[in-house]
């Protein structure tokens, strides 16, 4: 019977691994390098144009990141003033449905020297005019 075994790994050898590495950090320092001695020269003419579109944009970003906070202050502030308002209109509401009730309304029309009639209701009627 034939046994499993697990696959070997192949092993990366350790002077490939070296040349990788050095491969990666000279060409870091190769393009550093160009980097530096361009900079020395000064600055290109050919890249104000970029320098300006990027000094742009920060000033852009900023501006909206500043026009974003002030909008959220004065969204929290209004809410705030919609609370208020709502709060006055329920309170306001609930006192004009007390002062409606019939009770209330009579208390009022007591202190007026009013009062309501306690017996039968009275009909007014009148004859309509006789033509001659």
């Amino acid at each position: 019977m034939v046994e499993n075994l697990p696959k070997k790994l192949k092993q990366p050898k350790p002077e490939n691994l070296q040349k990788r590495a050095k491969r990666t950090i000279n060409s870091f320092f190769e393009v550093f390098g160009e980097i530096d001695t361009s900079l020395d020269a000064g600055l290109s003419t050919k890249y104000i144009p970029y320098l300006l579109f990027l000094a742009v944009l920060a000033i852009l970003y900023i501006a909206n990141a500043h026009q974003a906070e002030k909008m959220v202050r004065k969204i929290n502030k209004l809410e705030a003033e919609v609370e208020n308002a709502r709060a006055d209109y329920i309170t306001l509401k609930v006192e004009y449905m007390y002062l409606g009730k019939q009770s209330e309304i009579s208390k009022r029309a007591a202190e007026l020297g009013l009062s309501q009639e306690v017996g039968k209701i009275k009909r007014i009627t009148t004859e309509p005019p006789k033509e001659k």
